[in-house]
């Protein structure tokens, strides 16, 4: 994993390749990602950027036809987001997410790209979509949300 994500610090294609590679291996054992996604999840992000890690998965479980599977991953990353230090900058991202958005800067696009990113990719899971729209203080978006569910 170490030279994995070495590589994946290197070159912008292989992460794509390698989280891809990564979610088969976990789509075919689904024990695997119970077990040791946490430890994956880890390691990744304490040599990519985080904010990065994350909406490359977001990328690829979109791209994704098992949906059981997707929300179990989502789970893992809910947990890792919410709870994990490495994941901070993410936090603060979402967390600052409507203030970037209200003002004009050249961020804007990014800001809302990186947001709908996850939220394509988290809205497979119910529960994971209203953690999403919580931390992105997004409240009028999870009362509405709560109510469909």
């Amino acid at each position: 994993m170490d030279i994995l994500c070495q590589i994946a610090k290197y070159k912008e294609d292989y992460i794509d390749l390698i989280l891809c590679k990564l979610l088969d291996r976990f789509c075919l054992n689904k024990n695997l990602l119970e077990s040791k996604g946490l430890k994956i999840l880890t390691k990744l992000c304490s040599v990519l950027p985080v904010i990065r890690v994350y909406t490359k998965f977001a990328d690829v479980l979109t791209k994704m036809k098992d949906f059981e599977f997707i929300a179990s991953t989502l789970n893992i990353l809910d947990i890792f987001m919410l709870t994990y230090k490495e994941t901070e900058p993410l936090r603060i991202s979402l967390k600052n997410l409507r203030k970037n958005l209200k003002e004009k800067s050249d961020t804007l696009v990014n800001v809302k790209e990186f947001f709908d990113k996850l939220f394509r990719a988290w809205s497979y899971n119910p529960v994971s979509t209203l953690i999403l729209c919580m931390m992105s203080e997004y409240f009028e978006l999870s009362y509405y949300l709560i109510l469909k569910l």
